[in-house]
Order: C-alpha cells, then sequence, then structure tokens
C-alpha cells in the first residue's frame, strides 16, 4: 500500500471504525473468478474433445459424405438419411452432403427424392471420414434399392 492511500490519524480521531475492511473477501472473490474460469475451460475442452477425431473414435462415431445425382448425372437437392436414426441432411445445390457423427458399423443409407427413395448398405469406421462418392437418386415415381 502506497503511502498516498494510506490512513491517516485523522480518520481514526472519533476511535476505530466500527467495521474494518475484509481482506479475505477480495481472496474468496478472487479464487471463485479463477475457479469459473477454469470451469469454462474445461468445458470447452471437452466439446473440442468429443468433436475431435479421437473423441469420434472413443464414442464410436463417424463421418459419411458424397454427391447426389439424378439418372441425367445432373446434381439434386435430395435429402440423405441413415436408416434408424434421427439423421437427416438435405445435399446442396451442387448435390453434396455430409452426416457427421453417424453411428459407427454397418449402415443403411436412403437417398430419398420427390417421394420416392434409394438405399445404400455402407460402413463406417470410427472416427473415419467415409466419402461414398456419387450417390443416385430414384427416377421420380420409381421406387429403387440396391
Amino acid at each position: 500500500m502506497s503511502l498516498e492511500n494510506s490512513p491517516s490519524l485523522d480518520d481514526y480521531q472519533g476511535g476505530m471504525p466500527a467495521r474494518l475492511p475484509d481482506a479475505a473477501r477480495g481472496k474468496r472473490l478472487t479464487r471463485l473468478v479463477i475457479l469459473g474460469l477454469l470451469v469454462i475451460v474445461l468445458i470447452f475442452a471437452i466439446l473440442n474433445f468429443v468433436q475431435s477425431e479421437t473423441g469420434g473414435i472413443l464414442a464410436g462415431r463417424g463421418s459419411l459424405s458424397g454427391i447426389v445425382m439424378d439418372t441425367n448425372n445432373q446434381p439434386i437437392p435430395a435429402e440423405v438419411f441413415l436408416v434408424g436414426s434421427q439423421q437427416i441432411v438435405t445435399a446442396g445445390p451442387d448435390g453434396r452432403f455430409e452426416l457427421k457423427y453417424a453411428p459407427a458399423g454397418e449402415q443403411t443409407l436412403v437417398v430419398a427424392y420427390q417421394y420416392t427413395g434409394r438405399k445404400y448398405s455402407c460402413t463406417i469406421q470410427p472416427g473415419a471420414q467415409v466419402d461414398l462418392g456419387i450417390l443416385y437418386a430414384p427416377e421420380p415415381g420409381k421406387f429403387g434399392g440396391r
């Protein structure tokens, strides 16, 4: 504490103040702030790990990607989903899609377009990115399978 900020004798002419500043309170507040920041850093580290390749391996998840085309080899915005899961994506205007965090193992993928669908079988390795290449949607009004 510098001398400019230290109390003078005039401050204590009426006696000691009823309540002295609590030095331990400042330390407790500092500790709580540091603890809160550590918890936030830990949460971000866990989220980063779960989304990493190593986290995918441990969780038994992988990713699927590919391009959806129609029978004229034109990209289409078809819907792509895994049978038995809640995961569904719509391919972009260029036909590209990606399903992240797909369960590892033998999976059935369905490409649906204009009320019809075609199924594809694929194997997803934990932590791996599987590129299925070009997938063809069935012709509208016809049911396809493979």
